[in-house]
């Protein structure tokens, strides 16, 4: 068993600007953060517990938080240190500084009284996340042409009265110009839809756009194999796969049309059309064929990684606390079924969080293959003249562009 600095903490969850009695807070409490498969774009999060209670102290819509007070590695303080005393909140025992992280930032969406001999004796509560708002904000927005990707996302976010921050290259793609008049996720979604871009919210509130390169960084975090509980497995399928695409670009609109004649044979004909907004032909080609690179072929995903706090040191609990969506973590699993000790890069596609004791933190992990999901961006003209002409033709058309 990790020998660690302190007993693991509660979670704080505050309502309404009011912390919650963690006396009345009955177990389970539950988080989920993600989404539902590799093709889809991420749900709002939520969150669950019930209130024990005949009343609940706070309503429908008050914004809420759950938190925990973690020790950050790394940082400490000695006995002697004449800023820090020994009965310091901000510190443990040892010296550790203590962190307030984010697990959960949203509101209260729904309420049920629980009720037995006609009494009422708690409330299920369940929690919804800031992205979910989105969804109800309508905006009506002329764009115009010429203006990228990442500048009309921020447009929108900054009408819906959500600031927006760009994950990845900030340059963007030139769209052409578009009437927007519909609520803001679905506009924000559309424009995923254009650019194999993706939105998301952090755990504290903050609301993400990812450029469809904006995986393509070194992994943040590590799960140990002592902190993995049995029960891991690979999943795949072929549902998700396209072979054939369509891009419609430009003003007027033009078509063109992208195959992977290897994976059609091998799969058959698996067909997708794609109206978009991109302006220029050059990024059109490079959209539909990242799309062929991602999705010509099924890739091995990992549903669930489980590991509970308890057997995790101070400094990997750390580390598992700042995972969020699109992080890149090293499992020592690789990334398609064999021997687990190997190794491999895998992206966070998720997680389920459970506290089913005060001081256990249970995560289920949802994990897709880094380099097939994430990585694949297309390989620019530099790069390739780093090769001879004789080193490229054992590679096809499609291999070539592959930056893996």
């Amino acid at each position: 068993m990790p020998q660690y600095s302190q007993t693991r903490p509660q979670p704080v969850i505050t309502v309404a600007g009011s912390v919650l009695d963690p006396g009345s807070v009955a177990l389970p409490l539950e988080i989920s953060h993600g989404r539902s498969g590799t093709s889809t774009q991420p749900d709002a999060p939520t969150a669950s517990f019930t209130w024990l209670g005949e009343t609940v102290p706070f309503g429908l819509g008050d914004p809420a938080q759950i938190t925990l007070e973690l020790p950050a590695g790394g940082t400490s303080a000695t006995w002697g240190d004449p800023a820090v005393t020994w009965a310091d909140l901000g510190y443990t025992w040892d010296g550790s500084a203590l962190n307030v992280v984010p697990r959960f930032t949203g509101d209260v969406a729904a309420l049920v009284a629980i009720e037995s001999d006609g009494v009422v004796s708690g409330w299920e509560v369940g929690l919804v996340g800031t992205l979910a708002k989105l969804g109800t904000v309508p905006i009506s927005y002329q764009a115009p042409a010429g203006q990228t990707d990442t500048e009309r996302v921020q447009e929108i976010g900054r009408r819906a009265g959500y600031p927006i921050t760009i994950v990845g290259p900030p340059a963007g793609l030139p769209l052409a110009a578009d009437g927007i008049d519909r609520d803001a996720l679905s506009a924000l979604h559309e424009i995923c839809s254009w650019t194999g871009g993706i939105l998301f919210q952090g755990r504290d509130g903050e609301i993400y756009y990812g450029t469809s390169d904006h995986r393509a960084t070194a992994a943040q975090s590590y799960l140990p194999a002592g902190a993995i509980l049995d029960g891991v497995e690979w999943a795949t399928t072929y549902g998700d796969v396209v072979n054939h695409v369509v891009v419609m670009f430009g003003d007027p609109q033009t078509q063109n049309t992208y195959r992977d004649d290897d994976s059609i044979e091998q799969w058959g004909f698996r067909h997708v059309e794609i109206t978009t907004k991109l302006q220029n032909q050059s990024d059109a080609d490079a959209f539909g064929n990242t799309v062929l690179l991602r999705r010509r072929q099924p890739f091995w995903t990992m549903p669930g990684v489980v590991t509970n706090s308890e057997d995790l040191t101070d400094a990997e609990y750390w580390e598992s606390n700042l995972i969020t969506f699109s992080s890149g973590v090293i499992v020592p699993v690789p990334v398609e079924p064999g021997p687990t000790g190997n190794v491999a890069v895998w992206t966070a596609e998720g997680w389920q969080e459970v506290w089913d004791t005060p001081y256990n933190q249970r995560f289920q992990f949802a994990l897709s293959d880094r380099d097939r999901w994430g990585s694949y961006v297309l390989r620019r003209w530099d790069a390739v003249a780093l090769e001879t002409w004789d080193y490229w033709t054992a590679y096809s058309w499609l291999q070539q562009l592959a930056d893996n």
